[in-house]
C-alpha cells in the first residue's frame, strides 16, 4: 500500500528578491528627483535672496545721498563723477566717493566758515559691492543744477542698477565752501 503524502502549506507573504530590487531602483529614482527640486529651490532662494539685498543695499545709499543732496544748498562734482561734495546749511561738508568696489561717504567735516578740503580719514563704506557702470558713466554727474547719480551694487547673479537724479531744494548763493 502506498501512503500518499500530505502537502504542508507554505506561507508565501514577503518579497521576492526581484520584488525588493523593483522597490531600490523605484525609491532611488524618487529620492534623487525630489533632491533635485529641493536643490534647486534652495538655489534660487539663495539667488532671489542675494538681488533683493544688493537692491535694499542700493536704495539705501541712493536715499542716502538724495536726502542730503537735497538739503544741501551747494553739490560739487569732482570732474571724473568719482567724487561728489554738499554743503549744508550750516556751512559744513558731506562727501561720497567710490573707489574700486567701495562706495563710501563723509558725513560733516569742516567748520563751516572756510574753504575745507576732503579728509583724508573718517570715510565710511556704504557698500562694498558699487562700481561704475561703464566706464563711459560716471557715478556722480552735475548737470542742470542737480546731480545724476548711477552705478551698479553686484551680486552673484544680476547687477542692481540705480539711476536717479536729484537737485538740492535750497539752492544757495556764491561758491561752496566743500572742495573736490
Amino acid at each position: 500500500m502506498s501512503q500518499a503524502h500530505a502537502s504542508t502549506p507554505h506561507d508565501d507573504s514577503g518579497f521576492t528578491l526581484v520584488e525588493l530590487l523593483v522597490y531600490v531602483v523605484l525609491l532611488g529614482v524618487v529620492l534623487a528627483a525630489g533632491f533635485g527640486l529641493l536643490s534647486n529651490s534652495f538655489r534660487s532662494s539663495n539667488n532671489v535672496l542675494g538681488s533683493a539685498e544688493a537692491s535694499r543695499d542700493g536704495q539705501t545709499v541712493a536715499r542716502t545721498i538724495t536726502t542730503s543732496v537735497r538739503n544741501a544748498t551747494h553739490v560739487t562734482v569732482k570732474a571724473d563723477g568719482t567724487v561728489m561734495t554738499a554743503q549744508r546749511t550750516d556751512g559744513k561738508c558731506l562727501a561720497w566717493k567710490i573707489s574700486g568696489t567701495t562706495l563710501s561717504a563723509h558725513f560733516t567735516y569742516g567748520n563751516g566758515t572756510a574753504s575745507t578740503p576732503l579728509p583724508s580719514s573718517g570715510w565710511i563704506a556704504l557698500s562694498d559691492a558699487a562700481r561704475q557702470r561703464t566706464t563711459a558713466v560716471k557715478v556722480f554727474t552735475a548737470r542742470n543744477g542737480g546731480v545724476d547719480l548711477q552705478f551698479t551694487v553686484e551680486t552673484a547673479t544680476a547687477p542692481t542698477l540705480i539711476d536717479t537724479f536729484v537737485v538740492p531744494r535750497l539752492p544757495g548763493t556764491g561758491a561752496s565752501r566743500c572742495l573736490v
